[in-house]
């Protein structure tokens, strides 16, 4: 009888060491690192995990100048990793009824959300905040530089 308790109380300490080890290993950022990509036809994009989630989106139409000619990568050039951006949703765009710009703080534009990107709702419901990830491009090679954000949508 003393040896089934001797494995019984063993269990448990093993156990318990193995959920402690879960719990403190390190946990994975929670951008999703695979490629720059849109979402198609939903308006939940990713699963949801802890109530938000963050992933990765290239923005779109960064190569156009903005309606007032300033240059869209004049302006990427002079933004940097981590740098808050603001989306602005653009009901009225006659492309795109769902369409939302990326600007800096500043409001200069620096492109779009790729269409299909199923955040319009949650942008206007103000459940959205998104950074500049990193820049792409800008060399001799590929002249034109492009944004990754990473985007977090709250609930």
């Amino acid at each position: 009888m003393n040896e089934v308790l001797a494995i019984l109380v063993g269990a448990v300490v093993i156990g318990g060491l193995a959920v402690a080890a879960a719990l403190l290993k390190p946990q994975r950022s929670p951008v999703d690192h695979t490629t720059a990509r849109t979402v198609s036809g939903s308006d939940d994009p990713m699963p949801q995990i802890g109530g938000s989630r963050t992933f990765r989106l290239g923005v779109a139409g960064e190569s156009y100048d903005n309606a007032d000619g300033t240059s869209r990568q004049r302006i990427i050039r002079m933004c940097s990793a981590g740098e808050p951006m603001q989306l602005v949703p653009e009901p009225e765009n006659p492309h795109d009824n769902r369409a939302v710009k990326v600007c800096r703080q500043s409001g200069e534009q620096v492109g779009y959300l790729p269409s299909g990107h199923g955040l319009f709702k949650k942008v206007k419901d103000g459940r959205v905040s998104v950074v500049v990830d990193g820049i792409h491009g800008g060399t001799r090679e590929k002249p034109s530089s492009g944004l990754v954000l990473a985007i977090t949508v709250r609930g």
